[in-house]
């Protein structure tokens, strides 16, 4: 690794190269940019300069240069832990999730110290890889290091539990936990609604409720999709005042209003969707999407077309393949032959 002259960089340098390294996340960051910063910050021989490297690193792996990140770790030959966890960061950020958790291996095998961000990392890999036994393997890791005791850990592990299909361990972690936040909560709620117990979900917002949680606009989310899964509209009606009590009105809160439309769409209470999705200050492709498939489920072929064709005309949002497979089963249903050949010309 090139070496600054005396060692050491001045504060000046360190304070130059730094900026220089953010410029390029003010405009649109691509691979040339990131050569250009890297070669400028050999040239002022800023690369044995820890905090410099990580943030070139982290760089290269925002504009998906992950080979570049690699190289630059490799070369560095005292590590610190802030440098082991952005090259973990950039695995993740770039879907190699399998190594994410190699250099956690890595890291035990060469005696580097670790610290409870890394098991964070790795937990949220393997959540996407769905791994339970090495889920299990962190879990233990994280008692026998002593760093269960970091929330966000304990809300990353149970929410890992749920995504791995195994509901009970993260209940069994939840009720061990000695701080819950917001965060806990939801965790669980939407591990059991995911994993097909929206009875769960609901019991746990009441209880919730009853240790004084305050629910935000995640918890109203999944306890109103729950209600909608149950078929139980007026429980849904009953959540969705708590949440305009609370002041998580679906005016602004997109996700709050999208469990709302399917809601009362499944309920054939499309007039209420209808009002809920005019409502919206901001409309996602989710809002669209959920709207035109409850007009559709209802008979109402041409009321979700008009939709489908104010969607088009808006500029915030583009129909995607579920817009389009939603109609398609619209027509089909209601044998509606142009429309649907229009749609498979789309």
């Amino acid at each position: 690794m090139p070496q600054p002259a005396g060692g050491r960089l001045g504060d000046a340098t360190i304070v130059r190269v730094s900026r220089l390294l953010k410029l390029p996340t003010a405009v649109t960051p691509n691979a040339l940019t990131a050569r250009t910063a890297h070669g400028l910050a050999i040239k002022v021989g800023a690369l044995g300069h820890l905090p410099i490297v990580t943030s070139l690193l982290t760089l290269y792996s925002k504009v998906a240069y992950f080979g570049a990140s690699l190289a630059l770790f490799d070369e560095v030959n005292e590590k610190d832990v802030i440098l082991w966890n952005a090259m973990i960061t950039a695995s993740i950020g770039n879907c190699c999730f399998s190594h994410a958790m190699e250099l956690l291996m890595k890291m035990i095998e060469v005696g580097h110290g670790f610290d409870s961000t890394t098991l964070l990392l790795v937990v949220s890999s393997i959540s996407y890889l769905k791994n339970l036994s090495s889920g299990m393997n962190i879990h233990g890791l994280s008692i026998k290091s002593g760093m269960l005791s970091d929330p966000n850990l304990c809300n990353s592990i149970v929410d890992m539990y749920a995504k791995c299909g195994d509901v009970s361990s993260s209940e069994c972690l939840f009720r061990e936990m000695k701080y819950r936040d917001v965060v806990s909560w939801n965790s669980l709620m939407t591990g059991f609604l995911r994993n097909g117990y929206p009875e769960m979900t609901l019991r746990y917002l009441r209880e919730m409720a009853h240790f004084g949680e305050v629910a935000d606009d995640t918890t109203l989310s999944c306890a109103i999709s729950a209600s909608a899964s149950l078929g139980w509209k007026s429980y849904g009606e009953a959540i969705h005042a708590l949440g305009l009590k609370l002041g998580y009105d679906h005016v602004w809160h997109i996700s709050v209003a999208n469990s709302l439309i399917s809601l009362y769409s499944q309920a054939a209470d499309t007039g209420a969707a209808e009002a809920v999705f005019s409502e919206m200050r901001s409309k996602d492709i989710v809002s669209w999407n959920t709207l035109i498939d409850g007009f559709g489920s209802n008979g109402m072929v041409w009321e979700a077309f008009y939709r489908f064709h104010e969607m088009q005309l808006s500029e915030a949002v583009h129909p995607d393949l579920v817009t389009i497979a939603s109609l398609i089963s619209v027509c089909a249903k209601s044998l509606l032959l142009i429309e649907g050949r229009t749609l498979h010309d789309m």
